[in-house]
């Protein structure tokens, strides 16, 4: 499989005026075989919060496409056995790596996507953000196996046991 990954911001103040806002950073990626993605809210970018929901998100023996930012360092460290293969594309040169052809331009669309409901509804509380993310998670997996949501919501529903 080949996993696009990513990270984004989702609250930030418009040319740095406004009142200061706490800022929610979500993680992610895209299988482009199957089109299946994975999403998080996590406290920070840093490399121990990014790999860790690599190692929780993606199948070992993977190859994961990323931009160069610094968090992604572990997965080249040759110095350790890697489960993942690893490529990159340095976003400040170019959005496809002219060599390997790498990109995460599948994954940047989904953060489009991801964000204009948000932009449509003025924004989401942020104390919602993990069930915002997750609804999105369920309703692009639905569409990405081509089902019908009516029907997986209904399916959804009559699972679960009400007391």
């Amino acid at each position: 499989m080949t996993v696009e990954i990513d990270e984004t911001l989702l609250s930030k103040r418009k040319y740095h005026t406004g009142r200061l806002l706490q800022q929610i950073w979500v993680f992610g990626g895209i299988c482009r075989e199957n089109g299946q993605i994975f999403m998080e809210v996590i406290p920070n970018r840093n490399s121990d919060t990014l790999i860790s929901s690599i190692h929780r998100n993606i199948q070992y023996g993977s190859n994961i496409i990323s931009d160069m930012w610094s968090g992604y360092k572990p997965l080249d460290d040759v110095n350790q056995p890697q489960p993942y293969t690893h490529q990159t594309v340095n976003h400040k040169e170019n959005f496809v790596d002219p060599v390997s052809g790498a990109n995460t331009q599948i994954m940047e669309r989904g953060w489009r996507d991801f964000k204009e409901k948000k932009m449509r509804s003025n924004g989401i509380p942020r104390h919602k953000a993990d069930v915002y993310t997750s609804e999105y998670i369920w309703r692009r997996n639905i569409k990405a196996k081509k089902e019908n949501l009516f029907l997986a919501a209904c399916e959804m529903l009559s699972s679960i046991r009400f007391i």
